[in-house]
């Protein structure tokens, strides 16, 4: 029986393709490719909530965390004037911050939906609508 081991795959763990007496070979491999998607997932999202969570215990004025009534909870981040493509295709929003501020802006970029078990660390601070370019109206979500 030989052992043969492959160069690490993007995550760095080495996997080695075993080779029986008889022939036969099976890949022998520590946790499943897809485990590893799986954790990667389960780590990306862990990080990407809590950089909104510190976002909004620091009081950041471009943070945005309402409920859309398609999503529910859903994070949002007032970008650039400047930036392109604008969020949205540069609809125009007004979002009215619980603290009395209103914002207008055509760069509002969605961050996801709040998943359950963030929602405790995670607090509505606004209320959204979009101003529909060919009317006056504002429409709420």
């Amino acid at each position: 029986m030989g052992v043969i081991t492959t160069r690490p795959d993007p995550h760095g763990n080495p996997d080695r393709i075993d080779i029986l007496e008889d022939g036969e070979f099976f890949v022998n491999c520590p946790v499943s490719h897809y485990q590893k998607c799986v954790d990667h997932h389960i780590n990306t999202t862990f990080q990407h909530f809590a950089a909104i969570a510190e976002r909004q215990q620091q009081q950041d004025p471009t943070l945005v965390i309402a409920i859309d009534s398609r999503y529910g909870l859903t994070a949002y981040s007032i970008g650039s004037e400047h930036d392109n493509p604008k969020g949205f295709g540069g609809d125009n929003w007004i979002i009215r911050f619980h603290d009395g501020r209103e914002v207008k802006s055509s760069s509002l970029w969605c961050m996801g939906q709040i998943p359950e078990e963030w929602k405790p660390r995670i607090v509505e601070n606004a209320t959204l609508a979009v101003k529909n370019p060919w009317h006056t109206k504002e429409y709420p979500l």
